[in-house]
């Protein structure tokens, strides 16, 4: 018996592929800056960076904001970056699903996501309201490639793999947490085609 429902984050709940997508998106416009030259310095700058702070919370971007703004060659506030995070585009479809699986159902995030953006979007969205659980990666010390992250959700709501679905938009999440018994389906971010997601859960 299914008993609880886990929601990747980006490219799920939101409408944007991947997080580093909606700030570098948010960023050229503001910047009057093509989006490539945004998301190769985002990720030159802050890719590895975020490797590690996936795993941790103690890690800051004013770390490498000077850094980015040189590979920019723009100065300009790191607050603009905190408003990249609050332009991500939230899946209005997908939460109108949670509300009515929440019926029946507990309902999770697991995500790879850094702690100060994830943590911003929790507060914006009413995030902690919403969900019965929410494991971000920063705060476990786990990314979606390990066992540990999948475990501390399922340690969250007390159940066990077999009893719950992960949904996920990049099938490579899928396949660890498959192994371990979740019951597992992919949601194309592109199409968000919430009515075969509901045939998916049915």
């Amino acid at each position: 018996m299914i008993k609880a429902i886990f929601f990747d984050f980006d490219g799920v709940l939101t409408t944007d592929p991947h997080g580093s997508f909606s700030t570098s998106n948010y960023l050229s416009k503001i910047l009057n800056m093509h989006k490539e030259d945004i998301i190769n310095c985002y990720k030159k700058v802050f890719e590895n960076y975020n490797e590690v702070n996936y795993r941790t919370a103690c890690l800051k971007y004013e770390d490498r904001w000077d850094e980015f703004c040189t590979c920019l060659r723009k100065e300009f506030s790191i607050n603009n970056l905190f408003d990249a995070f609050l332009s991500t585009p939230k899946n209005k479809k997908m939460f109108d699903l949670v509300v009515k699986l929440k019926k029946n159902y507990k309902v999770g995030i697991i995500t790879d996501n850094t702690k100060e953006r994830f943590d911003t979007l929790v507060e914006e969205w009413n995030l902690i309201d919403i969900f019965d659980s929410i494991i971000l990666s920063a705060e476990v010390g786990s990314l979606k490639k390990e066992k540990l992250i999948f475990e501390k959700a399922l340690d969250s709501l007390s159940i066990k793999a077999e009893e719950c679905i992960f949904i996920d938009n990049t099938q490579h999440n899928l396949n660890l947490s498959s192994k371990m018994g979740f019951k597992t389906i992919y949601h194309d971010d592109k199409l968000n085609n919430i009515e075969k997601l509901k045939d998916s859960l049915k």
